[in-house]
């Protein structure tokens, strides 16, 4: 996962002309970041974007911490959920977390997500996990409509190739298409 998103904040980095000073990578399932953040401590950078997930975050940004070293922590999708923020406590002081959904907007599906989260989850609250989680089953909702009754995978994938910027749902704008399997960019 981390990788995709190197290669895009590579491309974002190269297009607006920003320098990467350095970059760290770790095995999946890691808990002990020191290396890691002495590297990234010694190519002082003044950002350092975290293509990890929420675990992972948090500790980098305690071992940060500990050490004294205060750059900006920015986070991606896997990071921008609250739980990050809760796992690092006051290391995550500054933190910016990059989603994909404002759970805060006042769209029709939107609108229905917290709805439904009232009715069915009146003890959870909106995350963005969640959201995001709801904007998936929307759109394979709309994919089987589409379909019809005689359900197949062809039909399936045919149907949701008819969604071109599809935007009822709480995700951005939906695409797929032959070579489009990701849904939305």
């Amino acid at each position: 996962m981390g990788q995709d998103g190197l290669k895009g904040l590579r491309e974002a980095a190269a297009h607006y002309g920003l320098p990467i000073v350095a970059e760290e990578s770790y095995k999946r399932g890691a808990i002990e970041f020191g290396t890691q953040t002495l590297n990234m401590r010694r190519a002082a950078p003044t950002h350092v974007v975290l293509l990890t997930i929420l675990r992972s975050g948090a500790a980098i940004m305690k071992e940060a911490h500990q050490a004294g070293w205060k750059p900006q922590f920015i986070g991606w999708l896997p990071n921008a959920e609250g739980k990050t923020v809760e796992l690092a406590g006051e290391a995550a002081e500054g933190f910016l977390g990059l989603g994909i959904v404002d759970v805060h907007s006042d769209t029709e599906p939107m609108k229905l997500y917290r709805e439904l989260l009232a009715r069915y989850a009146p003890d959870d609250r909106p995350g963005l996990f969640h959201t995001y989680s709801f904007g998936i089953a929307q759109t394979l909702v709309e994919g089987l409509r589409r379909a019809g009754r005689d359900l197949t995978r062809e039909k399936l994938v045919e149907a949701l190739e008819t969604l071109d910027r599809w935007d009822d749902s709480v995700l951005p704008p939906v695409t797929y298409g032959p070579n489009l399997r990701g849904g939305a960019s």
